[in-house]
């Protein structure tokens, strides 16, 4: 169910903490909003010096809505978001032409991995509302 509505979204919105108060973001979020390199749904590239990866350093708490509009279908994923700097995983999912959002290369300070894990979770459809665990 999860990975076949990952796959059947055409919108997904990242939320973090902030002062307490829930951000979400309601752009389609297939690109990072940060600086526009394409997004995977576990892990994905953006920009250290974002507002959203402060509040994720400052609390790792994160969910990610994911919509089906056409079908009327939506999950949202409770986890936790990691913020990671490390070459190995700046390596892991950097791609040929991705100097374009960061010139410094691979390399570059403004450039981090986010890796989402999700604990949990609510599926919406046909009317009727399903939450699960994920082990």
């Amino acid at each position: 169910m999860e990975k076949e509505m990952k796959e059947r979204s055409s919108e997904s919105h990242p939320s973090s903490l902030e002062d307490g108060r829930v951000v979400t973001d309601f752009d389609k979020v297939k690109f990072c909003q940060s600086c526009g390199m394409p997004l995977t749904d576990d892990v994905l590239g953006t920009n250290t010096f974002s507002l959203r990866v402060a509040h994720y350093k400052t609390n790792p708490k994160a969910s990610i809505y994911f919509c089906d509009a056409e079908g009327f279908k939506g999950m949202m994923l409770r986890g936790t978001m990691e913020v990671l700097t490390d070459a190995e995983s700046k390596k892991m999912i950097w791609r040929e032409g991705d100097t374009q959002y960061y010139p410094g290369g691979v390399t570059d300070p403004n450039y981090c991995v986010l890796k989402f894990t999700a604990t949990d979770g609510r599926f919406y459809s046909d009317f009727y509302p399903r939450s699960f665990v994920i082990e």
